[in-house]
């Protein structure tokens, strides 16, 4: 009797899920709102230099799921603050979102990212020079996590 009981919620649940995820509106609603919470960051935070709202976009502390040797790393929300300001100080930058991969909690975002450096050194080393950029975050609620 009990493997029965396993059997028939496991159908059952299977069921409802399938019925939610036939349903676009209802299955895809949380990625868009992910993807727009990951455009938002690059927006306000990398494009514009509106540091006011990393605490708004990023739990006070977050791991970082970036590809490359960061990846994994545990941080406070101020790294963010602390990272762009050192490039803001330092030039202006720009840049556009190419394209979002969403699933689950899991949002990859692939941007073109540009910095204009102020010092003739940095002008002379790099320029103006466009950097694709993949970046991967996780989101709980309204925040990066």
């Amino acid at each position: 009797m009990r493997a029965t009981q396993r059997l028939v919620l496991v159908t059952l649940a299977l069921s409802v899920l399938t019925l939610l995820c036939s349903v676009p509106a209802l299955c895809g609603e949380l990625q868009e709102k992910n993807k727009a919470l990951a455009r938002r960051f690059y927006e306000q935070i990398w494009f514009s230099r509106n540091l006011t709202v990393v605490d708004d976009l990023v739990a006070p502390t977050y791991i970082v799921h970036d590809v490359g040797d960061r990846k994994g790393v545990s941080e406070p929300a101020e790294e963010q603050k602390r990272i762009a300001d050192f490039f803001w100080q330092r030039g202006t930058m720009t840049g556009r979102i190419d394209y979002q991969i969403a699933e689950g909690d899991l949002v990859a975002t692939r941007a073109l990212w540009e910095f204009q450096p102020r010092t003739w050194w940095g002008r002379a080393l790099r320029g103006r020079t466009p950097l694709p950029v993949i970046n991967v975050a996780r989101s709980a609620g309204n925040r990066h996590r």
